[in-house]
């Protein structure tokens, strides 16, 4: 079992050098998949790491439809795909080609541990400098853009 852990680990990290945008970050969370189902017994062999390893079509366009470097003078938006603010925040940004950090905590562990890590609650958080905003309302969100330069 220790080959299929260290191949796929190795594919994985070299992947993550390869590729820009959040891909990085599927990939990496990919790779803890596979390295927790081997250590938990439900990934026994080959075929059943690499199934694991690899991304959906979908996770692959989302990770490179979305900038991912995280700096003070970006907006990063934490949400869940089911949640209707975070709908109508990523539309409201979306129409007017605001650029923004996308972080699906429902399938990103590490989006997941950075939300928690800023105290979140509740979706959408949305990080803009040092400031937070918790849930969605346009005129809150554009006089927090002012306030960071945005």
């Amino acid at each position: 079992m220790k080959p299929v852990v260290l191949a796929a680990s190795l594919w994985l990290s070299f992947s993550t050098l390869a590729f820009g945008f959040d891909f990085n970050t599927l990939l990496k969370d990919k790779a803890e998949a596979v390295l927790k189902g081997v250590a938990s017994g439900d990934i026994t062999s080959i075929d059943s790491a690499i199934d694991a390893a690899l991304p959906s079509i979908s996770e692959v366009s989302e990770s490179f439809t979305r900038q991912t470097v995280d700096s003070p003078d970006e907006i990063t938006m934490y949400v869940t795909p089911t949640c209707g603010y975070c709908i109508q925040a990523e539309e409201y940004m979306n129409e007017r080609a605001i650029r923004y950090n996308r972080k699906d905590v429902t399938t990103s562990d590490a989006a997941m541990k950075d939300f928690r890590r800023l105290g979140g609650k509740g979706v959408p958080l949305i990080i803009m400098g040092n400031e937070q905003m918790a849930g969605f309302e346009p005129g809150r969100f554009e006089q927090m853009r002012r306030r960071n330069g945005l």
